[in-house]
């Protein structure tokens, strides 16, 4: 009989429990309404105040061998693959290219411009937030080439695609016009340097020429002097035997005259 009271005690405050709970519910009601109207605004306000956010990826790879093998081959100027692609990442982390793409490309950032800022700073906040340039050096083994992982990341109605293949292209034009200008003032230094080497060599042929031409004359003269004095000895040397001659026919005709017939 007592088992019988205990179990039903039990289910009696059991009953007054739920009860109770669900009494506090109905009472809190307008509250609980509440609460849950301001989470799900904050939700709505959330989902449209931060837009998705996208994420586009590139990776440079080092040009071939041949593709530089003309300019390398000329022995003016030396740009093996992994130089060059080194330079395309220093030019794709300079502050300088960065901002010359800004200007030179507002149209693509119209979509990230922000109240406050100028049109510049918000688009260099753009890039500099959202672009990151991984450089990963060869391994020692020479198994894998260096390469450029690049990662942008842009919110909804920016082409993040377009920004980046059109950065790269950029930095890699701002490093070819480099390249071009280095190599342009090579060939104006060796063109100089020859210019100055043909310069010296015809001073040095016709410094030797006037030497030739002075031994030649100094030897012209002594042969001339040596030439006038042997004229002149056989010259004395024909009068003499002229006038020995012109006494022997003067000798033998008075001979002749005194010897009676």
């Amino acid at each position: 009989m007592s088992n019988t009271s205990s179990v039903s005690s039990a289910v009696s405050r059991h009953d007054i429990d739920i009860f109770g709970i669900s009494k506090l519910i109905w009472q809190g009601r307008r509250l609980i309404l509440l609460l849950g109207t301001l989470f799900g605004l904050s939700a709505y306000a959330y989902t449209r105040l931060i837009a998705s956010e996208y994420q586009v990826t590139s990776v440079l790879r080092p040009v071939a061998l041949n593709a530089l093998d003309a300019l390398n081959r000329s022995g003016v100027y030396t740009l093996p693959p992994d130089k060059a692609l080194t330079r395309v990442g220093s030019a794709l982390e300079s502050y300088g290219v960065r901002s010359g793409f800004i200007r030179a490309n507002q149209a693509l950032f119209s979509n990230v411009q922000r109240p406050g800022v100028t049109m510049e700073q918000g688009f260099e906040s753009f890039i500099r937030s959202s672009l990151k340039v991984i450089t990963s050096a060869p391994d020692k083994a020479g198994f894998s080439s260096a390469l450029i992982h690049l990662e942008l990341s842009y919110p909804e109605g920016v082409d993040g695609a377009r920004i980046l293949n059109s950065f790269v292209e950029y930095a890699i034009e701002v490093e070819r016009k480099k390249i071009e200008a280095d190599l342009n003032i090579i060939i104006e230094n060796r063109l100089a340097e020859l210019g100055d080497s043909i310069d010296a060599a015809r001073t040095e042929y016709d410094v030797s020429k006037q030497a030739r031409i002075a031994i030649l004359l100094e030897n012209d003269a002594v042969q001339r002097s040596q030439l006038q004095d042997e004229l002149v000895a056989l010259r004395k040397q024909l009068r003499v035997g002229c006038g020995f001659h012109a006494d022997s026919d003067t000798h033998s005709t008075r001979i002749r005259t005194v010897i009676p017939r």
